[in-house]
């Protein structure tokens, strides 16, 4: 007999939270989701959750993904975009 196994609430929201960088990023979410890790649950073996190694390099992406944001719109604070004289916008 199979045993069966359920994904703990945390998994579903990294897989919402993947489409999403996905979208944001251009990167192929099917590369993302390969990189997901889980472990049983200690308390209940038939729920998986993401493993701490995992969720370290999850906060590890977004804190690096904010830094360069913070980076460009840093760059760009002077910049301000000029509609041509004549233009109705």
């Amino acid at each position: 007999m199979t045993k069966e196994m359920k994904f703990a609430d945390g998994i579903w929201h990294r897989v919402v939270c993947i489409i999403q960088e996905a979208m944001l990023t251009g990167v192929d979410c099917a590369d993302l989701l390969r990189q997901v890790r889980v472990v049983p649950d200690e308390t209940d073996p038939h729920v998986l959750l993401l493993t701490p190694e995992y969720q370290r390099q999850v906060r590890e992406m977004h804190e690096k993904m904010l830094d360069q944001a913070k980076q460009i719109q840093a760059s760009q604070a002077g910049s301000k975009f000029i509609v041509p004289e004549g233009s109705n916008n």
